[in-house]
């Protein structure tokens, strides 16, 4: 289903022919295929999002993703999230691969050598995305709708506590890690600065150097 969508929004490679091994599968952002989220525009959409260095590198960086059932985890909540956290400076206390490599230009960490690039300079993208309001429920409900939702996934869903989360927020959750791990798999590792194993909050893992 991912590789369906992604390709009709024109952002995988479709001649595999012209691509290098270890190369990304994904289309670069200058196709004009992907649209941008800004803080009041597209900032309200959930599911997967990728980051972009236009200063140094063609390929997408890393991919991530947002969702929850009450509207207050989107894209623009997310990277408000990543922005504070870009700030530490302390090197010892950063367990991101992400913050290492794209500090904050204020109150990042300065070390050149490990720094390829200002977390400020990156674009932020949609990958594929939902809002509450458009159809969402076509996505969770458990009969007719998009995704299978097996006995054994809603049983799994129950005995996982996610903080007390509603079903609709696990659904919509583990939909959004979903496409961010779709999304990661075709970015070149070279680039990915991203070590998260996605499923974070249903294995209890979470992204380390």
């Amino acid at each position: 289903m991912c590789d369906a969508l992604a390709t009709l929004a024109g952002h995988v490679k479709l001649d595999t022919s012209t691509i290098s091994s270890g190369a990304s599968l994904l289309r670069g952002p200058i196709c004009g295929e992907f649209q941008t989220v800004d803080e009041g525009d597209n900032g309200s959409i959930m599911g997967a999002y990728l980051h972009h260095d236009p200063i140094a590198l063609e390929d997408f960086i890393r991919s991530g993703s947002a969702a929850n059932d009450n509207g207050k985890h989107d894209f623009a909540r997310r990277n408000i999230e990543h922005r504070k956290a870009s700030k530490n400076n302390t090197l010892a206390d950063i367990k991101s691969r992400f913050y290492i490599r794209y500090p904050s230009k204020v109150g990042g960490h300065e070390d050149k050598y490990l720094r390829w690039g200002n977390f400020d300079d990156l674009t932020h993208y949609v990958a594929l995305g939902f809002s509450l309001s458009n159809g969402v429920e076509n996505l969770v409900k458990e009969k007719d709708g998009v995704f299978v939702w097996s006995e054994r996934t809603v049983k799994t869903f129950k005995a996982t506590k996610m903080g007390g989360a509603t079903m609709k927020t696990k659904k919509v959750v583990l939909i959004a890690y979903l496409f961010e791990i779709y999304y990661d798999l075709l970015i070149t590792t070279k680039n990915n600065v991203s070590r998260s194993f996605g499923l974070e909050h249903f294995i209890g893992a979470f992204d380390t150097i």
